[in-house]
């Protein structure tokens, strides 16, 4: 029938994205909705470019205690904590999508090697520089449905948003950030960064790198996120947490 939906590809770029969402049902249901989606359509350039795909992207229940976040079986399911415990009290979007990103390393990489963090480095400046932008998702798949965002729609290549107001979102964001993640000075997502109006030399540069992988670690032991990766085989149904 006229303008019936093609079917959505199972393989190459259009398939590297969040295909499902799924929240607990509970009070403010549509915050945490939104919030998985906003995560969701925020890191899809990030998976088309490496051709990871989420299968799942569930809220994690608040009950759960030991850990922010998990990834099983690279991909099929990543789960996000989204509250703190049953306190009422939410993590901020910053720091969900940080949990995010270390999940999607697990797509590639299982322990949480120099590998890992060298990769998840180098999708957390990414990741950064879409924000600042205002980037994100495809025009595929089911961020093309929702309008929540206000600037999603269309099918037709990376949405942006205006300008201006996503450079001032991502002052905002950094200016809270500094509080969880070390002292001011113009940080971006995840720490770290050079001084502002100036490119740093390669030895700063690789200063900076070595100093934000630690503070990525330092955060993936502080939430638990060593030991987020989930492997369930045919004869295991109840599954195991690699120890990263």
């Amino acid at each position: 029938p006229m303008g019936a939906r093609l079917p959505e590809p199972t393989e190459g770029p259009g398939a590297c994205k969040v295909w499902e969402i799924k929240t607990l049902g509970r009070a403010d249901d549509e915050r945490a909705r939104d919030m998985l989606e906003k995560t969701a359509w925020q890191v899809q350039p990030i998976m088309r470019k490496r051709g990871w795909k989420v299968q799942e992207l569930c809220e994690m229940k608040p009950e759960q205690r030991d850990r922010v976040g998990d990834n099983l079986n690279m991909g099929q399911r990543v789960r996000l904590k989204l509250r703190k415990n049953n306190s009422g009290d939410w993590f901020d979007y910053d720091h969900v999508v940080l949990v995010m990103l270390h999940e999607l390393c697990h797509n590639d990489i299982g322990p949480h090697n120099a590998k890992f963090f060298k990769l998840l480095d180098e999708i957390t400046v990414e990741c950064e520089e879409l924000m600042a932008k205002g980037i994100g998702g495809s025009g595929a798949g089911f961020d093309a449905k929702g309008q929540r965002l206000g600037h999603r729609g269309g099918w037709g290549g990376i949405e942006t948003r205006d300008p201006r107001k996503a450079a001032a979102e991502a002052a905002a964001r950094r200016a809270g950030y500094q509080v969880a993640m070390g002292p001011a000075g113009g940080r971006k997502l995840g720490g770290g960064g050079a001084a502002a109006g100036r490119q740093p030399g390669p030895r700063e540069a690789a200063a900076a790198a070595a100093e934000r992988r630690l503070r990525a670690e330092r955060f993936a032991r502080e939430h638990g996120l060593m030991n987020d990766v989930v492997v369930i085989d045919d004869e295991d149904d109840g599954g195991r947490h690699g120890d990263g």
